[in-house]
């Protein structure tokens, strides 16, 4: 029964990504953060387990919960027409010092580049964010209810094209196909206290598409100089080199009830104008018996200036039921994040479906 319980999870997975394949091309996985921590808006590293602990980069997270599980996500950015689609699947029932996740991410992007033509009359092309993202995932328990360590080992491919006057399609920034490498560390301290810390994108940086020294490839673009407004395009790298470390508090020593405060630095975006954009949030889950309730907020201190600073808020619910010994558990939320001071206010809503599993071992 086990050996097939784990069989049918394997080929959903596969079935999963070659659907996701073959429907379209996509980019990749910045935008595809899972629901539970997008709710938490930015502050939920320390806290995370199973697939959220995956898709939030810390990876030894996955070992601190007993987890067989397979859980697809949504996620759409509305002001700039980004789709994100993902699915997961991890395991750490199978030993007690093992976890291992398997995650597919991916994201359709169509943003607009608005511009005046030769003769000034207003223009917009929308342009193509296309890409994939395939990990590996692996959490250690070395000291066992104590220190994990984890690895994800991720392949990555993004573009940003676009149909110039010519009618062909251009790459407006290089392309990015690599190899990426995320590490991290998680402690617990009593039940009371978890710490995280976790490098990203060791390797496989992607530098911006665009800085003030460096334009975006227009070439096939017929504009006026001057015009381009580029407001719904990122300024800042998908895949930065960076650092994160987060600190959650477990007042009744159970998951029941968090208090989370996470800071990351991204030291790629900027890196032309010598300076680390700096992450700052704070959040709370709380478990209302089966309902999970969760809200945060943080500060994204971008480049040098205060131009472009970004502040947001973020919150959502979950319905979670246990799996009993046999069956099938439920983790089911939807939650959302609104940027609440920005030059082009973005809002993301994201859903889940998380399968849970006890095969009674």
């Amino acid at each position: 029964m086990l050996r097939s319980l784990r069989l049918d999870l394997t080929c959903a997975l596969w079935i999963a990504i070659a659907s996701a394949s073959v429907a379209r091309p996509a980019a990749a996985a910045p935008e595809a953060w899972g629901t539970r921590n997008l709710s938490l808006g930015d502050a939920y590293r320390a806290s995370a387990s199973g697939p959220s602990a995956y898709l939030g980069d810390n990876t030894a997270g996955m070992s601190s919960t007993r987890m067989l599980a397979f859980e697809p996500v949504y996620q759409v950015g509305l002001a700039r027409s980004s789709h994100s689609f993902g699915v997961v699947a991890m395991d750490s029932m199978n030993s007690g010092r093992i976890a291992l996740g398997l995650g597919y991410l991916a994201l359709m992007g169509a943003p607009q580049l608005r511009y005046a033509d030769e003769g000034g009359a207003a223009r917009a092309l929308t342009m193509a964010r296309r890409g994939h993202e395939l990990g590996l995932g692996l959490a250690v328990n070395v000291i066992r209810g104590w220190l994990s360590l984890g690895i994800r080992t991720k392949y990555q491919n993004l573009s940003l094209r676009y149909e110039g006057a010519d009618g062909a399609l251009h790459d407006a920034a290089p392309r990015l196909n690599a190899f990426g490498v995320d590490l991290s560390a998680h402690l617990n301290l009593f039940g009371y206290v978890s710490v995280a810390v976790i490098g990203t994108n060791l390797s496989g940086v992607k530098r911006p598409d665009f800085t003030e020294a460096r334009p975006l490839d227009l070439r096939h673009v017929e504009a006026a100089a001057g015009s381009l407004d580029l407001r719904e395009l990122s300024r800042v790298s998908e895949y930065p080199r960076g650092f994160a470390h987060a600190v959650s508090v477990f007042p009744l020593r159970r998951r029941i009830f968090s208090v989370n405060l996470d800071g990351a630095y991204d030291f790629t975006s900027y890196r032309d104008q010598e300076h680390t954009r700096l992450r700052y949030a704070a959040s709370s889950e709380v478990y209302v018996g089966k309902v999970v309730l969760r809200a945060g907020g943080g500060w994204d201190r971008r480049g040098p200036g205060r131009a472009d600073d970004r502040a947001h808020v973020a919150g959502g619910v979950a319905l979670m039921l246990s799996p009993t010994t046999g069956r099938t558990g439920l983790d089911v939320g939807v939650g959302f994040l609104r940027e609440v001071v920005s030059p082009a206010p973005e809002t993301y809503l994201g859903v889940n479906v998380g399968l849970r599993f006890d095969p009674g071992f």
